[in-house]
């Protein structure tokens, strides 16, 4: 919605012949976007409401959320990312990302993915 107002203001700053303004507007609003895929905020709440939990499938987790964002493995544990709105990040901590071993969540959030992921040798 706001990318539409300010798209819309910058056709009428075009309109008021101040073509380089508008481009500069225009090419800031594009900037702000981004191609990453985020959860919308109805989605992202199951992150948050307690909806996801230990022991529930794999399969359950992506019919709640869709596919993941992103996936790391560390042997035959795998991590679901999902990419919430800046404005419940800070809340999604604790169930981001999801653990799933052998078909089911075996753990949530950032400190059991921190204390169960592979560590790199950059």
């Amino acid at each position: 919605m706001m990318v539409l107002t300010l798209q819309l203001h910058a056709l009428h700053i075009l309109q008021a012949n101040s073509r380089a303004s508008a481009v500069a507007l225009l090419v800031i609003v594009s900037a702000c976007q981004s191609s990453d895929r985020i959860l919308p905020p109805n989605l992202a709440s199951t992150l948050v409401n307690g909806s996801l939990q230990v022991g529930m499938t794999r399969s359950a987790v992506v019919a709640q959320l869709g596919e993941p964002h992103r996936v790391e493995t560390n042997g035959n544990m795998e991590f679901l990312f999902y990419r919430s709105p800046l404005t419940m990040a800070w809340a999604t901590w604790t169930s981001n990302p999801i653990a799933v071993l052998d078909g089911k969540v075996v753990g949530l959030g950032s400190s059991f993915y921190s204390e169960h992921r592979a560590v790199r040798s950059d």
